[in-house]
């Protein structure tokens, strides 16, 4: 697919070629017209970017007299009268099968000689071998991803040390907010209340969590337990919780992961569906009549998250629930949690760090083996080396690392973070190669077409 300048440039070549042959069927005046194709030839040469000067002597003045010169424009605009509108040319309607060959071989020819220029020599393996190594041994030394978590000091659900910093927590905003705040008359701050809005913050704040409560949940169908209703309700979503665990605090509701919600009434479930405008409706309108509402009941649910996440059973996976029940369940039994997520992720955050740091080692000290003397390149071809040394050491690292897992079938050794850092080089080394590629085809090209026109002015 030619570019829109590269089509208006053949089309202007078909057109003096098809005014080539005409001026091969006559033979009045051959010379003006001859005069005014090389004159226009120069013209076109000039707005491709080059200055060639065809005739040296000055033309004869009766050929200057009245020859009009046309822009490239003009040219463009004569060419779509005399060819087809329609027609998409191609190089190969311009030139002969002998030239097409030509230029296939002299292309052929830079890109051996790009191989040439860009191949390493016997210090870049050397740098090879040592990048490889280090990658490979780092992720030899990594830890383990993807274990279920066997720490010994996770705490029962009702430990008395996560009580107590429950407690605290809450205290600490009690004490901030309520005992401390007197009015003008000196009397201890009372929270608000009315009909409409009957629980006050302070209430919220020391509320049992809703998505906590089981008692009626049965009748409802919803098959929640003790040991699954962490991962069924979004309260106890890492992520998700504090907007809909936040929520149900202030609304005496608990939302499901499948989004619906029902109203908890003395500790009990009740088969009134809150629909999700309701329930934030009922925020906001909460919110309004007393932001200290919003406050605690952020507060209250900080802390039961805290106090939920180091216990044996831990927090679900975030958002995984919401679209992938089955698989978020199989994971949760397995002992899975939040906490094993972030210690994977801090695990494939480390991997690709040192991953990283390893390659800009290498690339700084490939870069003081650089001697435009002696290498015979400039800068940009040097860098294609460097650049082919840090995506085979990635590549032959990452590969080991996948061939290990799969003799060993051990996919907890994956080196996760190694893996997503080759992929980024296959990207980012193998565009910025053929970058300087066709940089260099181009340039090489621009060199034969320099050497044509220079051998152009100095004939005759």
């Amino acid at each position: 697919m030619y570019h829109n300048d590269d089509r208006n440039n053949l089309k202007i070549f078909k057109y003096h070629q098809k005014l080539s042959e005409q001026i091969n069927n006559k033979s009045d005046d051959l010379s003006n017209i001859l005069e005014e194709r090389i004159l226009e030839s120069e013209e076109l040469l000039n707005k491709l970017g080059y200055n060639p000067k065809f005739v040296k002597n000055n033309p004869p003045s009766n050929i200057l007299n009245g020859l009009k010169l046309r822009s490239y424009n003009e040219i463009l605009l004569d060419s779509s009268i005399v060819l087809n509108d329609d027609d998409i040319y191609s190089f190969e309607d311009i030139l002969s099968q002998q030239e097409i060959e030509d230029v296939n071989k002299r292309i052929d020819d830079i890109d051996k000689l790009f191989i040439n220029k860009t191949k390493m020599n016997r210090t870049d393996v050397y740098i090879l071998l040592l990048a490889t190594a280090l990658q490979t041994l780092k992720w030899l030394l990594l830890p383990v991803i993807g274990e279920t978590n066997k720490d010994s000091n996770r705490m029962d659900h009702n430990d008395p040390e996560i009580e107590r910093e429950h407690k605290q927590t809450l205290n600490e905003m009690r004490d901030k907010h309520y005992s401390r705040d007197k009015n003008p008359q000196g009397t201890y701050w009372e929270p608000k209340k009315d009909d409409a809005h009957p629980k006050s913050w302070i209430e919220i704040l020391y509320t049992k969590a809703p998505y906590d409560v089981l008692p009626g949940s049965s009748a409802l169908g919803l098959g929640l337990s003790g040991k699954n209703h962490r991962l069924k309700t979004l309260g106890h979503d890492p992520i998700l919780g504090w907007i809909f665990g936040t929520a149900n605090f202030m609304t005496d509701t608990a939302t499901l992961a499948s989004f619906d919600s029902y109203r908890i009434k003395k500790a009990h479930w009740v088969n009134e569906p809150v629909s999700l405008v309701q329930l934030f409706s009922e925020v906001i309108d909460l919110t309004r009549f007393d932001w200290r509402c919003l406050c605690a009941a952020l507060v209250a649910q900080g802390a039961h998250l805290a106090s939920d996440k180091y216990t044996k059973m831990g927090l679900p996976i975030p958002f995984l629930s919401t679209f992938n029940e089955e698989w978020a369940s199989k994971l949760y039994t397995k002992q899975y949690d939040y906490l094993c997520l972030q210690r994977d992720l801090k695990t494939v955050a480390l991997s690709a760090s040192i991953s990283i740091l390893i390659n800009m080692i290498i690339s700084f000290i490939h870069s003081m083996y650089y001697s435009p003397v002696n290498d015979g390149i400039d800068k940009n071809l040097y860098e294609v080396r460097t650049r082919k040394i840090l995506l085979l050491s990635n590549f032959l690292a990452t590969s080991s690392n996948t061939i290990f897992c799969c003799i060993t079938k051990n996919p907890h050794k994956l080196d996760i973070g190694g893996i997503l850092v080759t992929l980024s080089r296959l990207f980012l080394d193998i565009r910025f190669i053929t970058k300087i590629k066709d940089e260099f085809i181009q340039m090489e090209i621009d060199k034969d077409l320099n050497r044509e026109l220079e051998y152009l002015n100095n004939f005759g």
